[in-house]
């Protein structure tokens, strides 16, 4: 499937390319991928398959040598718990 061939090129961002990446696009890029497929497929998978790649990118960033993406990562952090506590009070 392209979404996890997408998903796994991204995940195997080194730190190196990390550095000079906007962690804003990689976000982008998850994000349209994931409503492209939800408009086609319609499955519970796609946005699991996301969610996990949101977790790991967002470990990634926080395990990162450079203080900018572990900051990045920990507000993406964030944003994975608002997001994650809204969908369960649905």
């Amino acid at each position: 499937m392209i979404q996890q061939r997408v998903f796994e090129r991204l995940g195997k961002i080194s730190d190196k390319e990390l550095k000079d990446l906007d962690t804003k696009t990689v976000r982008s890029i998850s994000f349209s991928i994931t409503e492209l497929f939800k408009r086609i497929a319609e499955n519970q998978i796609i946005q699991e398959e996301s969610d996990r790649f949101d977790i790991r990118f967002t470990i990634k960033l926080i395990k990162c040598p450079f203080l900018e993406k572990k900051i990045a990562g920990i507000s993406y952090l964030k944003a994975l718990t608002v997001r994650t506590g809204a969908s369960l009070t649905k």
